[in-house]
C-alpha cells in the first residue's frame, strides 16, 4: 500500500495521520499472518472492514483479477455483471480441479488459500464445540442441489408511499418528488412486464434497478420481516452482517423438505426470484438458437454433478441398468459423473476423419446391438469440446437411442454459445429423435462464478422427476448470480455477446494459422468445432511428454490461461478404465498439439496478448526440447 503511505501522501494529509493509518494496516497484516500461521479460529472477531481487506487481497491472487492476463480458455472466471463480481469479491474460479476438489486450482491461488484457511478454522471450531481428536475434514458445499419450479405467484412491488406522500412533497418539493415517483413507477412497470412476459428483458437493467428489485424481493422473506419472532431451527439468520449483505438478505433457500417445487412459506421473495430466473434462462437458451425447449431445472452445482443427478434420476425408470455408453471426451468430470452416479462407462472412441475426431456411429450401433438394452442407463454424448474433437452427431445418436429405447443425455457444457451446437440440439428435437436432457454450465455460458448449471428438456418428464428427488431445501446462491447477470445484459446484450464471440473466433483462428505456419506447424482443420481450435506441435515429436507439456507451463507463467498442451503419449486410469492418449480424446492421435478457445467474454486484447506470448514461447523451443 506504498501509494497511500509515502511522502506525497504524508504531505497531502499529514504525516501523523498517514503513520496512524499505516500502523492500522500493519496490525491487520499481522493478524492475517497469525491466522495463516496458527491455522486456528482467531480469538477475537474481525470487523467487516478487516474481512473485506483480507478478501480483496486474496482475490487479487486469482488469475481472473490479474492485470494484463490473457485468458483463452472456455472458463476464465469472467463475470458479465460487475455486480456479480462484486458480490463474490472477485472469487469466480471455484475450487479444486476436475479430478480432485481438494487440489489447488492453478488459476485461483487466492481461492485455494482461502479454502485451506477456512478448513483449518472449521476444524478448530469443531474442536471448540467439544469434538476432540478431529484430524481431517473435507470442506464441500452443502447446498448440492437447486431446483426451481413453475407457479403463478403474483408479484406486487411496494409503492414506496413513505417517500411519495404529501409530507415528502412539503419537505423536498412536489415537482422533485413527482419526478422521483415517476422514475420508481417506470421501474415498477419494467419489473411487472418482466414477471408478466416471462422473458429476458430486451434492454438491460442498471445495477441500481437490479438492487431495487432485489431489496424488495428480499423484504418478502421472513428473516427480513420487522419484528419477526423466529423460533425454528432454521430462520435464515446470518452471524455475519457481511454475509447477509453479500446475499442481499436471501438466506432461506428454496423449496421444502418434502418437495423442492413447493413455495417456501418463509421465503416468498426467494421463491418468486427463482421462478423469474427460470423463465429468463429458458428464453436466453431460445435466443442462443435452441428451439423447442419447454422446461429446465436450475442447479447449484457445476456440469459434472448435474450430469450425475440426471443419471440418478434415470435410475428410477431403469432399475436393471449398470452401464452408461460414453462417447469419449477426455475430461475427468464427465467420466467421474458416471462413476459418482454408481455406473460403469462403456467407452466408444471417436473416429478420425481428416484432423477431426467425430462420432463413430458404426461402433455405437454395434455396442447397442450386443448389449442388453435394459442394462444400459443412457448414452452420454457431448457437444462443446476441445479441438480436434468435434460435437457429436446428436440427431443420428438420438435416432439410434429411439430405435433401441435407450435414454440420451447430452453434455452441452458451454454449447449455448455455439450456433453449431444449438443447431444439433434443435435438429434432434425437430426430427423427433430421442434426447432426454441436455446440461450446460452457467459460468461458461452466462459468465457468472463457477457453481451452477441448467438441465433442459424438450418435455418435462426428466426435469420434473429430477426436481422432485431433492431431499430438503436448496441454495439459491448461484441462481441469484444468474438472475442478476441476465438482468444486467438483457436480450439485446446477450445477442451482441454471442455475435462478438463468433467474430473473435474467426480472428483467433486466423492469428493461430499465421503463427503455426511461421514456426513450421499447422492449424488443425476442425470446421465442425466453432469454439475451440488446435495447432500441431510436430517440432516436439522426439521430445518426452514432460517437455511437450512444459510449453503449457511456460505460457501459464507468462499469464496465459486456458491454453492446453496435449501429449498423445499420456495414459490415465480413472476408476477401472484406462485411457490411452488421455487428453486427446482417442488412443493414438496423429500429433501432439496446443488448443485455445474463443469462449464467451473473450476480448480482442486477450487474442493479441496470447499470440504475442505464444510467439515468444515457440521461439524458445530449443530450450524446451
Amino acid at each position: 500500500m506504498a501509494a497511500f503511505m509515502g511522502e506525497t501522501a504524508s504531505k497531502m494529509v499529514g504525516g501523523s495521520y498517514i503513520a496512524q493509518g499505516s500502523q492500522n494496516i500493519s496490525s491487520l497484516n499481522a493478524q492475517i499472518s497469525e491466522l495463516v500461521e496458527k491455522r486456528k479460529l482467531p480469538a477475537k472477531k474481525f470487523s467487516d472492514q478487516q474481512i473485506e481487506f483480507a478478501l480483496n487481497h486474496l482475490s487479487l491472487m486469482d488469475s481472473n483479477n490479474f492485470s494484463g492476463n490473457a485468458g483463452v480458455g472456455e472458463r476464465e472466471g469472467r463475470c458479465l455483471s460487475s455486480m456479480v463480481h462484486r458480490r463474490n469479491f472477485g472469487f469466480c474460479h471455484g475450487i479444486g480441479r476436475s479430478g480432485d476438489i481438494t487440489e489447488v486450482q492453478p488459476k485461483a491461488a487466492g481461492s485455494s488459500l482461502l479454502v485451506k484457511i477456512c478448513k483449518d478454522m472449521s476444524l478448530d471450531a469443531i474442536r471448540i464445540a467439544g469434538v476432540k481428536a478431529v484430524v481431517l475434514s473435507q470442506l464441500v458445499r452443502a447446498d448440492i442441489l437447486y431446483l426451481p419450479f413453475w407457479g403463478h405467484v403474483k408479484f406486487q412491488l411496494l409503492k414506496m408511499a413513505a417517500f411519495m406522500g404529501e409530507t415528502a412533497s412539503k419537505m423536498v418539493g412536489g415537482s422533485y418528488i413527482a419526478q422521483g415517483s415517476q422514475n420508481i413507477s417506470s421501474l415498477n412497470a419494467q419489473i411487472s412486464e418482466l414477471v408478466e412476459k416471462r422473458k429476458l428483458p430486451a434492454k438491460k437493467f442498471s445495477d441500481q434497478q437490479i438492487e431495487f428489485a432485489l431489496n424488495h424481493l428480499s423484504l418478502m422473506d421472513s428473516n427480513n420481516f420487522s419484528g419477526n419472532a423466529g423460533v425454528g431451527e432454521r430462520e435464515g439468520r446470518c452471524l455475519s452482517s457481511m454475509v447477509h449483505r453479500r446475499n442481499f438478505g436471501f438466506c432461506h433457500g428454496i423449496g421444502r423438505s418434502g418437495d423442492i417445487t413447493e413455495v417456501q412459506p418463509k421465503a416468498a421473495g426467494s421463491s418468486l426470484l427463482v421462478k423469474i430466473c427460470k423463465d429468463m434462462s429458458l428464453d436466453a437458451i431460445r435466443i442462443a438458437g435452441v428451439k423447442g425447449c419447454s422446461d429446465c431445472v436450475l442447479l447449484p452445482v457445476a456440469t459434472g454433478m448435474a450430469l450425475s443427478l440426471c443419471m440418478m434420476t434415470l435410475r428410477e425408470s431403469r432399475p436393471k441398468a449398470r452401464f452408461v455408453i460414453f462417447l469419449r471426451i477426455d475430461q475427468k468430470s464427465c467420466i467421474k459423473s458416471i462413476l459418482t452416479a454408481g455406473f460403469e462407462p462403456i467407452v466408444i472412441n471417436g473416429k478420425l476423419e481428416g484432423d477431426e475426431l467425430r462420432t463413430d456411429l458404426v461402433a455405437l450401433r454395434s455396442q447397442m446391438e450386443r448389449s442388453d438394452s435394459e442394462s444400459i442407463l443412457c448414452v452420454m454424448s457431448t457437444t462443446s469440446c476441445f479441438a480436434p474433437r468435434v460435437p457429436d452427431n446428436l440427431p443420428e445418436i438420438g435416432k439410434l437411442c429411439s430405435e433401441f429405447n435407450i435414454p440420451h443425455v447430452v453434455n452441452n457444457a458451454y454449447g449455448l454459445q455455439s450456433t453449431k451446437c444449438a443447431h444439433l440440439l434443435s435438429q434432434t428435437y425437430r426430427l423427433k429423435y430421442r434426447l432426454d436432457a441436455f446440461v450446460q454450465s452457467t459460468d461458461k455460458n452466462f459468465l457468472v462464478p463457477v457453481g451452477g448449471s441448467i438441465v433442459v428438456s424438450f418435455d418435462s418428464f426428466l426435469t420434473s422427476k429430477l426436481a422432485k428427488m431433492y431431499p430438503g431445501r436448496a441454495s439459491m446462491s448461484p441462481i441469484l448470480d444468474l438472475f442478476i447477470t441476465l438482468l444486467s445484459v438483457g436480450a439485446e446484450g446477450f445477442q451482441k455477446l454471442l455475435l462478438q464471440r463468433r467474430n473473435l473466433f474467426a480472428q483467433l483462428q486466423n492469428e493461430l494459422r499465421s503463427v503455426s505456419e511461421l514456426y513450421g506447424e499447422r492449424l488443425l482443420e476442425t470446421p465442425h468445432n466453432d469454439i475451440s481450435m488446435a495447432i500441431s506441435l510436430n517440432c516436439y515429436r522426439s521430445s518426452t511428454s514432460e517437455n511437450v507439456t512444459k510449453l503449457g507451463s511456460m505460457l501459464f507463467t507468462r499469464f496465459v490461461s486456458g491454453a492446453r498442451v496435449v501429449s498423445c503419449s499420456n495414459t490415465k486410469q480413472i476408476g477401472r478404465t484406462e485411457f490411452k492418449g488421455f487428453g486427446s480424446h482417442c488412443d493414438d492421435y496423429q500429433c501432439d498439439y496446443l488448443t485455445a478457445a474463443a469462449g464467451l467474454g473473450i476480448e480482442e486484447e486477450d487474442i493479441h496478448l496470447f499470440v504475442k506470448r505464444l510467439k515468444s514461447v515457440l521461439s524458445k523451443k530449443e530450450n524446451i526440447s
